[in-house]
């Protein structure tokens, strides 16, 4: 992989941000193969799924911004920035976040009833139970959490973004958009979550990532 980018832009740095090292071997197996590449830089996300997407944006973004930025500085930029992505996910009942085996407090969630909303944040680059809803529809749910947690939070209104799973409604979609528009929110990302996410998070799973301001 690495290699055949090399081959098609030589010279040139790779600046590889993988998913956080918490729940995922992906980044240690990565840092295995960086010492057979001069100009390969291994960064850990400390995020996962929405979390990954901005600081991914963002560090192209900088790029683009500052071409000739010095790499060791855009690399600092980058590893400055994880600790402000904050990030909410929501799963419709506990079986599949229980079944794989990568939520930190796993006893906490065990206790919570089957059928409720688990609420999970990424602090410290682990997927962590915060707490849940009672079950109730949907939209009722994800208008509170995201209430509460952009209270929580001063986010920045540059850019938010969300994940589903396949099952959350269009619907539900269109009112969390109509929400987060009037809050300010200059730039809404929709992204559909992949095999990692889907997996953990079940059918109409939720997630929301966005940068402290």
């Amino acid at each position: 992989f690495f290699e055949a980018i090399f081959r098609k832009h030589e010279p040139c740095t790779i600046i590889h941000i993988g998913y956080s090292s918490k729940p995922s071997q992906s980044y240690s197996n990565a840092k295995k193969i960086q010492a057979q590449f001069e100009h390969l830089v291994i960064i850990d996300s400390q995020n996962i799924s929405g979390g990954i997407a901005a600081v991914l944006v963002y560090a192209a973004e900088l790029v683009k911004r500052e071409p000739q930025m010095d790499v060791a500085q855009l690399v600092q930029q980058i590893e400055a920035l994880r600790a402000k992505v904050k990030a909410l996910y929501i799963a419709k009942g506990t079986d599949f976040l229980l079944a794989s085996g990568r939520i930190e407090n796993r006893e906490e969630l065990e206790q919570i009833p089957k059928n409720s909303w688990p609420i999970l944040e990424t602090i410290e680059g682990r997927a962590t139970y915060s707490t849940y809803k009672k079950n109730g529809p949907i939209h009722q749910i994800l208008a509170t959490a995201l209430e509460q947690f952009i209270k929580q939070f001063n986010l920045s209104r540059e850019v938010i973004y969300l994940v589903y799973s396949l099952g959350l409604s269009e619907r539900v979609r269109q009112d969390t958009t109509h929400y987060l528009v009037s809050q300010e929110f200059k730039t809404i990302v929709w992204l559909q979550a992949g095999s990692m996410t889907s997996t953990h998070f079940g059918p109409g799973g939720f997630g929301l990532a966005g940068i402290e301001a």
